[in-house]
């Protein structure tokens, strides 16, 4: 963690009142499959999951908005940061797309200030490639209710 030393200092606090103990079987459950190599083959196997949704997302939205936004595919993570063009009320999209059963974070939920932003979260990590491909469709059809 990386942080000023009172909110360190909070954390570890929050953590003795959480866990003081630990968890004995649990650990030594996790050490047992670390020296087995099966935390490494299935961290293998998720980053390589992981990574193909990533492409995929990127691939879907690109098809379904072209110019309308920018993003970029980082290496990591489960979710893409998606700049969408001025001319999109991102606050009235994220409205249409809860009634069009799609739902992400709006940039602003992200924001320090009250300035608006012209961008979203769109987490991949839990869709299989035909829901994100349902995801991209309901949030094309929620973009379309607000032209």
């Amino acid at each position: 963690m990386h942080a000023p030393v009172p909110v360190i200092d909070r954390a570890a606090a929050e953590v003795m009142m959480i866990d003081r103990q630990g968890d004995p079987a649990g650990e030594d459950a996790v050490a047992e499959m670390m020296s087995a190599g099966v935390i490494k083959r299935h961290t293998r196997k998720v980053l390589r999951i992981y990574a193909e949704r990533r492409a995929l997302l990127g691939a879907l939205l690109q098809d379904a908005f072209g110019s309308d936004i920018e993003f970029l595919l980082s290496p990591g993570g489960l979710a893409l940061w998606v700049h969408f063009d001025g001319s999109i009320d991102m606050g009235r999209l994220a409205d249409a797309g809860s009634r069009n059963f799609v739902s992400f974070l709006p940039g602003s939920a992200f924001a320090m200030t009250d300035a608006p932003v012209q961008a979203a979260r769109l987490g991949f990590g839990s869709m299989n490639p035909d829901e994100l491909g349902e995801a991209v469709e309901r949030l094309r059809a929620a973009r379309r209710l607000i032209a």
